[in-house]
């Protein structure tokens, strides 16, 4: 049995490749010329979410792919220099951490009025999109914004809750995926563990 939590990073991970090799990041293969230096600026992590995995799955495959990488983990965003990035990778949800830890403990009921984001700078978002900008929205990047302002209706949704956590079952279908060789011999080469 595998954990749901496990199940749902995995998935996550999965998703963002998807959606990046979609945007026209394919697989860099060793024949493949590193495209002209574009830029990417990645506005990454909150309070439950660490920014690692995030950086980790995202920041690194652009950066194999020819891209300069600003990665923002404060609130610091440089809205007026959207246009000069490529891609715009959001993986933060809405709350003004800061705020919410100081002033109510995290009780999200009692701070949900404390955004990040003013109106005005989520409508940058918008108008970066409209002036033929990419974005990438990846998983609590469309968390806890309000319905009616820009990140919702560019992600065309907003998160209501998670589902309860529990337990699946997973099962051989009869099909699996090609299995790759660790390029290094050793469980910690594959991340299993410390040598």
């Amino acid at each position: 049995m595998i954990k749901f939590r496990t199940r749902e990073w995995m998935t996550c991970l999965c998703i963002a490749s998807g959606i990046l090799v979609s945007l026209g990041f394919a697989p860099a293969s060793t024949a493949d010329k590193a495209p002209a230096k574009k830029k990417a600026l990645a506005i990454l992590g909150d309070a439950h979410h660490a920014v690692y995995p995030q950086y980790a799955a995202l920041v690194k495959e652009l950066q194999k792919r020819g891209y300069k990488t600003d990665v923002i983990l404060d609130y610091d965003v440089p809205f007026k220099a959207f246009p000069d990035y490529d891609i715009i990778v959001l993986s933060r949800y809405a709350y003004n951490d800061w705020v919410l830890c100081k002033k109510y403990n995290f009780n999200f009921a009692r701070g949900k009025d404390n955004l990040w984001l003013t109106e005005e700078q989520e409508q940058a978002f918008e108008d970066y999109v409209r002036a033929g900008g990419r974005l990438f929205l990846h998983h609590d990047g469309i968390g806890f914004y309000l319905k009616d302002r820009a990140i919702s209706r560019l992600a065309k949704a907003c998160f209501v809750t998670h589902p309860p956590v529990g337990n699946i079952t997973v099962s051989p279908s009869g099909t699996s995926p090609k299995l790759i060789k660790c390029p290094r011999s050793g469980p910690a080469a594959c991340g299993r563990g410390r040598s």
